[in-house]
C-alpha cells in the first residue's frame, strides 16, 4: 500500500469514529442519511523540506465537505472535524500536523440540505 491510501484510510477512519455519521470517499456514502460527511482527495502531493534533506516531507490536501439537515448540524461536524484532525492525534503516526486551510460558509443545498466544504493539509 502506498502512503497516500494508507494516509486516506486514516482520515476517513478517524472521521468516522469522531462523529458516528457515514463518510464517504469521493462521493455520497453508501446507506448514507441526510448527516453524512464526503472526504475528497485533491491536488498531487507536494514535496517540501530542504533540498539536502534525505528524507522529504509530503502535503496531502483534502476538501471535506459536511451535510446536515440544518446548520447546526453542520456546524456540529464541522466542529467535530476540526476537533479530530488539528487537535487530535491522526492514527497513522507518518502525520507531522495537520492545518485548516479555508473554512467555508454553511449554504443551502437544494430545498433541505445544508452543506459546507472545508480544506485541510496533511504534511507526513
Amino acid at each position: 500500500m502506498s502512503v497516500g491510501y494508507d494516509l486516506d484510510q486514516g482520515v476517513i477512519v478517524a472521521l468516522a469514529v469522531a462523529t458516528s455519521k457515514p463518510i464517504g470517499y469521493g462521493n455520497l456514502p453508501t446507506g448514507h442519511g441526510p448527516t453524512y460527511i464526503i472526504v475528497t482527495p485533491f491536488g498531487e502531493p507536494l514535496a517540501k523540506g530542504d533540498m539536502g534533506s534525505r528524507r522529504t516531507n509530503q502535503d496531502y490536501r483534502y476538501a471535506i465537505r459536511c451535510v446536515g439537515e440544518d446548520m447546526r448540524q453542520v456546524q456540529w461536524l464541522k466542529d467535530k472535524v476540526f476537533t479530530r484532525l488539528v487537535e487530535g492525534a491522526m492514527p497513522t503516526a507518518s502525520v507531522q500536523w495537520v492545518a485548516r486551510e479555508s473554512g467555508g460558509a454553511i449554504v443551502p443545498d437544494g430545498e433541505t440540505l445544508f452543506s459546507c466544504v472545508d480544506t485541510y493539509l496533511l504534511r507526513v
